[in-house]
């Protein structure tokens, strides 16, 4: 089979799966560029002619490029699932990236806005006007639930229900997350006054944010929401403000009130438990710092001065 073939065919595979049209792409770009790399520096075009020693010359050319063991571990995992899926499908004997190495990547310590910055970003937006209400509501679910951007995309009204809401997350999986009090009354509000607004002119979607044109919004409409209210609220330029961003506050204070990894997985949306041990990390070194700020050898010694 000719890697064009195995790459449409399993693109069409994870589009069954319910995988996100941004995901899609990412994995037709990256896995498009290596079948590129290898038609063009080994005149491999086939399949079944593709060896670990390619998957490691390509890792080495990124590396060359200063491409970050980040970036470079995303490529290589996109690359072996297609390849895996051919192993799966009885088209390869194994699955010839199985034994190329993860690259070692860089401990990165997780910025996100303080407290009092969250609280301001949630009153960046005020007004009884519907885009008001509805950018106030979004950034209130992106704090309260902990919802992935595609996820709040593609919500619709039936997914509420009572104090909680269904998530479609990846790979079709759902789950439910609780809604705060607060949560449930912004919702409230937003749902009431978004019927008055398309009462006369129904919206072009059932999606349960709009446009000001009734459309479903896009990953970028929400991402602008957001880094407007970091900007209003005067967030630290050090953070990076994103709808992911706010699922990373999230995550981190619900540690902080006690909650357990495991249960903070399943709100996430994480299949595997690892991802979510990022966390725990980030949130027990913020404790250790506020616990031992005071007990330094120095500051020890001053006091008693």
């Amino acid at each position: 089979m000719r890697l064009e073939s195995l790459l449409s065919e399993y693109l069409l595979e994870i589009q069954i799966k319910n995988y996100s049209t941004k995901t899609i792409k990412g994995y037709k770009g990256n896995c498009g560029r290596f079948i590129e790399f290898m038609r063009g520096e080994f005149g491999v075009s086939e399949h079944y002619d593709v060896k670990p020693q390619h998957a490691k010359a390509y890792i080495k050319l990124l590396h060359q490029k200063g491409r970050s063991p980040v970036y470079m571990n995303t490529i290589l995992k996109n690359i072996r699932s297609m390849f895996q899926y051919a192993t799966d499908e009885g088209y390869l004997p194994r699955n010839p990236f199985e034994k190329v190495s993860w690259l070692r990547e860089e401990k990165s310590v997780l910025v996100v806005p303080t407290d009092i910055e969250v609280a301001k970003m949630l009153n960046a937006f005020k007004g009884s006007n519907l885009m008001a209400i509805r950018d106030a509501t979004m950034l209130a679910m992106l704090v309260d639930t902990g919802v992935r951007c595609a996820e709040l995309i593609n919500l619709v009204q039936t997914d509420i229900i009572g104090g909680s809401i269904i998530i479609n997350g990846k790979g079709r999986k759902q789950r439910f997350v609780p809604l705060s009090p607060l949560m449930q009354k912004q919702l409230l509000k937003y749902v009431r006054v978004k019927e008055l607004h398309y009462k006369d002119v129904p919206a072009k979607s059932d999606k349960l944010f709009l446009s000001s044109r009734g459309k479903a919004l896009t990953t970028e409409a929400i991402e602008r929401v957001v880094r407007r209210a970091g900007y209003i609220a005067g967030v630290n330029e050090k953070v990076r403000m994103s709808p992911h961003t706010l699922r990373h506050y999230f995550a981190i204070k619900m540690l902080d009130n006690g909650i357990d990894i495991y249960s903070l997985a399943r709100l996430l949306g994480h299949s595997n438990i690892r991802t979510t041990q990022r966390y725990v990390t980030a949130t027990t070194d913020k404790q250790i710092l506020q616990r031992t700020s005071n007990s330094t050898p120095l500051a020890t010694l001053l006091n008693r001065s």
